[in-house]
């Protein structure tokens, strides 16, 4: 069940990894989820079975969730690179996961695994709205402490948005030094 969600979406979704510098760790993001649920079902003692609400529930759940991110398929496969689509399609097979485990073990499942569940969306871009001012104000900030830095040890340094004017020139801090990477 969790693989029909999760599985038409990462398919997509490396077009984006190979393309885009900033998700190269895409790749490992779903190994590393697989890992979670792993040492989560490790630790996890006693047999929870769902409640027939439960079940129902789950199945509502899993299928809305399924369809949902099916219909975000033939857009991505024509936007690969589109962000909200990514996070819509993300949230669709999230919601069928959480189904999933509903139908698996119950409520107890859903509490014990979302965190893995919820960790699937560190391997897509986040949208511009969301982005854009985080990353300027980590460019920002690290360009302040750099040039507080720099002037502690001498060199004096001001900064101007996100570039820091030193006696020899202008030192951009770009998008790779914001802190996203």
């Amino acid at each position: 069940m969790l693989v029909a969600c999760w599985a038409p979406l990462v398919w997509r979704w490396r077009y984006a990894w190979n393309l885009d510098p900033d998700l190269g760790h895409g790749w490992a993001v779903p190994f590393l989820a697989l890992y979670l649920v792993w040492q989560s079902a490790a630790s996890w003692s006693g047999a929870h079975y769902p409640t027939r609400r439960e079940l129902r529930g789950g199945l509502i759940l899993w299928s809305t969730g399924l369809a949902g991110a099916f219909l975000t398929v033939p857009v991505l496969e024509a936007n690969p690179l589109w962000p909200t689509v990514q996070w819509i399609g993300a949230g669709w097979a999230m919601l069928g996961s959480l189904g999933a485990l509903m139908v698996w073990r119950g409520k107890s499942a859903v509490v014990r695994f979302v965190i893995p569940v919820l960790f699937m969306h560190t391997a897509i871009a986040w949208p511009a709205l969301v982005r854009v001012p985080v990353v300027t104000t980590l460019m920002q900030t690290n360009a302040e402490i750099a040039a507080e830095l720099l002037s502690l040890f001498g060199q004096p340094a001001v900064v101007r948005g996100n570039i820091i004017e030193v006696d020899t020139g202008f030192i951009g801090v770009d998008d790779a030094c914001s802190g996203m990477r």
